[in-house]
């Protein structure tokens, strides 16, 4: 593999809780070091090394200005995800009152669950799902605690299934509210299922603030990975604290993977969750359509295109996403589908603008 991606499943093991000598990568201690200091995305997961290094004595084998680093990150991330925290809890009793449930989605589904709030995972925004038939009453009560976020520059995709608001409050916080799990163009998923599956937030103790089954979450967080083409992310760690506390019934994964044409996509990200700890061994999923040739070509992808940098909605990043659409779909159809939708839409805006 290779170093960008031994580097960073090097940082996923430790903050998933592993120790550095199990890792078996020479200089893994020095490439943990400089990715904390060089990759920005690891912000994100410094509060989960700083306690592993406490957990195995390891902090003093940090260099002074990587320990400050932690310690100062920690700290910034605690009281960020404190404050999100504290912005959910002021939508209860609207909620409630309204007779609306909410689904927390990704990082802040997760802290206060698989992770403590005293070590918290940081995350940029909030995303919430809610039901389409809610909307209107949503947006109108919604409205006491945030702003619509307009957008005059508009891309494919966009409105499709979330709109973007800002809290009225001093922290800003970037709330991302979805009528659709995720782009209903490309993952054929049963909204009422989700509802069914979903369960209370165990931090908030409200019915009306949810979370998807451990099932959906999984399949949730491969659908994020296909739209975001990179398989080595901080989501292995997700999936790594997730696996941790929940059980999975792996038969009903693999129907619901199939049904929203995504069993390929979750045979590959088990394969890399493999990759990233030892603790936790996940079912391989035969690759189907075109089988060792179409694997071939999604490994080359996954391992040499897909992490290049890329900054978000630019031609390459949606060359990617197009490639993965492909290549890591169960059936073609759907991809050429969206495929054909976004230059409709890009040529549709060009036109416009002229």
């Amino acid at each position: 593999m290779p170093n960008t991606i031994s580097a960073r499943l090097n940082l996923f093991r430790y903050a998933a809780g592993q120790s550095i000598e199990r890792s078996n990568i020479p200089n893994s201690f020095s490439e943990l070091e400089h990715c904390l200091a060089s990759d920005m995305s690891s912000v994100r997961l410094h509060a989960l090394v700083q306690q592993n290094a406490l957990d195995n004595s390891d902090i003093q084998r940090f260099n002074i200005s990587t320990q400050s680093l932690l310690k100062v990150n920690t700290i910034k991330l605690v009281v960020d995800i404190g404050a999100k925290l504290r912005f959910i809890q002021q939508l209860i009793s609207m909620l409630e009152q309204q007779n609306i449930a909410v689904i927390l989605l990704k990082g802040m589904a997760f802290n206060g669950d698989i992770y403590s709030l005293s070590c918290p995972r940081g995350v940029s925004d909030i995303d919430i799902l809610i039901q389409p038939q809610d909307k209107e009453r949503f947006d109108q009560y919604f409205a006491e605690f945030a702003t619509k976020v307009v957008v005059e520059k508009k891309y494919s995709f966009d409105d499709l299934y979330e709109e973007a608001w800002r809290s009225n409050d001093e922290a800003k916080h970037l709330i991302d509210v979805h009528t659709h799990l995720t782009n209903p163009k490309l993952f054929n998923i049963e909204q009422t299922l989700l509802w069914q599956m979903s369960k209370p937030h165990p931090h908030y103790g409200s019915n009306k603030i949810r979370v998807l089954s451990t099932e959906h979450t999984l399949l949730h967080i491969v659908t994020h990975v296909i739209n975001d083409t990179n398989f080595y992310h901080y989501n292995l760690v997700d999936v790594t604290f997730l696996l941790l506390k929940y059980q999975v019934d792996y038969v009903k994964l693999e129907k619901v993977a199939k049904s929203w044409g995504v069993r390929n996509a979750t045979g590959y990200l088990f394969s890399c969750v493999n990759r990233c700890t030892d603790s936790q061994q996940l079912p391989y999923y035969p690759i189907t359509g075109g089988a060792k040739i179409r694997a071939y070509f999604a490994w080359l992808l996954i391992d040499h295109v897909f992490i290049l940098e890329s900054r978000e909605k630019s031609f390459l990043h949606r060359f990617k996403q197009i490639n993965c659409y492909i290549v890591i779909f169960d059936e073609v159809k759907p991809a050429l589908k969206v495929t054909y939708y976004y230059f409709k839409e890009k040529i549709k805006r060009i036109n416009f603008s002229i």
